[in-house]
Formats: structure tokens, sequence, C-alpha cells
């Protein structure tokens, strides 16, 4: 039977070829960013806070300025590191199809083992509850132990978790409902086999996929809004004068 461990190598495996090339590029727009709200923080002190404190102590100036300008490159650097990584890792997904494939198969294969050969199957809600025992079991199995705490580490880690969740999001929604709405009361090993063969791999791209372009939406709507202030403040004190 496989084991976490198992699945832990095979993610940390994929995460190697698929995700680590993918930190150069979220570097390199993580430093671009940083240093474009850099700039921005300097115009949002500039027209915004600084007018307000020309009369103040040039201490609390000072303080104000650091305070504006370090919160505007830190969301600068996170807002590149998440634009170029999502799009990054966005553009891979075809190609690590036959990877997330090795990982999810051995995930079905332990449900299938739990249901009796035969026709007849098991009754809906009693695979519901095999689905989250299964899944559960292998959550809470331990990984195997490192000293050195690694960035691959912890992305294989962090994509486990996420197919573990999706695989019984799918099996307990999408599955079920799609039997439910053909009638079948009981499922079989045929009807998980056939359900893990066709669909299951795509519904995991596919989920992925949808999370990446949500977050790449929300992170560069994020940025416009903070990229906008400054033009605001200029724009509110040329219109003063």
């Amino acid at each position: 039977m496989v084991t976490k461990t198992d699945l832990f190598n095979v993610a940390k495996s994929l995460i190697g070829k698929f995700i680590l090339p993918a930190i150069l590029r979220s570097t390199a727009y993580g430093i671009l960013c940083g240093l474009i709200f850099f700039l921005a923080g300097l115009l949002v002190y500039n027209f915004g806070p600084g007018v307000l404190l020309e009369d103040s102590r040039i201490v609390w100036r000072l303080l104000v300025a650091v305070l504006v300008v370090t919160v505007y490159s830190i969301l600068g650097i996170i807002v590149g590191l998440t634009l170029g990584g999502s799009s990054s890792v966005g553009r891979k997904l075809p190609d690590a199809q036959a990877g997330i494939h090795m990982l999810i198969t051995p995930i079905t294969n332990r449900i299938i083992e739990r249901i009796p050969i035969g026709q007849e199957g098991i009754p809906l809600d009693k695979f519901a509850r095999l689905v989250d025992t299964e899944i559960a079991s292998l959550a809470s199995e331990s990984e195997p132990s490192s000293r050195a705490l690694s960035i691959a580490n912890f992305a294989a880690r962090f994509l486990l978790q996420r197919l573990l969740k999706i695989c019984r999001a799918l099996f307990l929604v999408e599955f079920l409902r799609t039997l439910q709405e053909n009638g079948e009361s009981r499922i079989n090993i045929q009807s998980v086999e056939g359900f893990a063969r066709r669909r299951l791999l795509q519904f995991v791209i596919n989920d992925i996929r949808l999370k990446l372009y949500v977050l790449r939406k929300i992170t560069f709507a994020c940025a416009v809004v903070l990229v906008a202030v400054p033009m605001v403040l200029i724009g509110l004190r040329l219109a003063m004068h």
C-alpha cells in the first residue's frame, strides 16, 4: 500500500522539476515590483502624509516616511512574487499533468482497494465515509523527517495537502453528484476507476488553474489600487493649486 512518504517523494520530485524553476521568475518579478512600489511609496508620502506633516518635527516625518515606503516596498515584493510565481506555474501545468497523475493514482488506488470486488459495490453514503477515512489516514501519516528546512520540502508538503483536499472534494461532490443525477445508489470499482481515468486528472488541473487565475486577478487588482493611490494624491495636489 502506498504511504504518505511515497507521495511526498513524488511531490518533491514534481516540485523540483516544475516549481523551483518558477522561483527565478518570481524573484525577478519581486525585485522589479519592489522597486516600482518603493517609488510609489515615496510619492505617497510626499503628496500625502508629507504634506500634512510639514510643520511637524523631522523625526516624526522621517518615521512616517520610512513606514510608508517600507510598507509599499514589502507589498510590491509580495505582488511581484505572487504574479511571477503563479503565471510561471500556470504555463507549466500542461507539462506537469503526468506528474500530478502519478500523485493522484495512488490516492485513488487506496480507495479502490477498500471497495468489495463485484458489480454490486457499496452504497453512496458508505463510499463517502470510505473516502473521508482514507484521505484522513493519508493526511495523518508522518512525513519523512528532514533536519534542513527547504523550499522544496515546504512546497511538496503544500502540494500534497492541496491534492488530498482536491481529491476528497471531487469524489464527495462531483463524483457523487454525477451518480445521483444518473439515478445510481451504489458504487463499484469500475465506476471509481472510470471517473479517475476520464475526469479526475482534468478536474484537478482545472481546479489548480482556476485558483491560480483567481490569485493573479486579486493580486493584480490590489496592485492597481496601490499604484493608483499616489496618482490620486498627485491629482488632488495639482487640483488644489
